[in-house]
């Protein structure tokens, strides 16, 4: 991935291309084959995916069902939080994944403070839609 390709999405979109610079090379690049688990609900959420290439599809125990295309990103509060994965995600054709883990974000944030916590407030925006939607669907 490269610092274009991270402006896509929306946690990056405020950082300087010098700050992209010092993060791109925290991501773990991962290729997946069509029908491979990407996910599984309940493990560890180890850290922020961002899905560059291809589509997945999702569940929960719930029994809500979607569909993610690429560019899209997952798990986002796991750069802040210990917790487990909230879905299930299997590749519906061959996908590519970047992984920024939680220990890398804080060695960003070590370096670059002030676009650490620019990517948390876009992080903390995109946790309050899912909770007012959430709100929506009960109320």
């Amino acid at each position: 991935m490269n610092p274009t390709e991270l402006k896509q999405f929306p946690q990056f979109r405020d950082l300087s291309a010098e700050e992209l610079e010092l993060l791109v090379p925290l991501f773990e690049e991962k290729a997946y084959a069509k029908g491979r688990r990407i996910l599984q609900e309940g493990g560890d959420a180890e850290g922020l995916l961002l899905l560059s290439q291809g589509s997945l599809s999702t569940r929960t125990e719930a029994g809500h069902e979607g569909e993610l295309l690429a560019p899209a990103a997952l798990g986002s509060a796991a750069l802040v939080a210990l917790g487990t994965r909230a879905m299930t995600a299997v590749a519906k054709d061959d996908c590519t994944v970047h992984l920024l883990t939680r220990t890398a974000f804080h060695r960003f944030a070590d370096d670059a403070p002030r676009a650490a916590v620019r990517v948390l407030e876009a992080v903390v925006a995109d946790l309050a839609t899912l909770l007012r939607d959430g709100l929506d669907e009960v109320g």
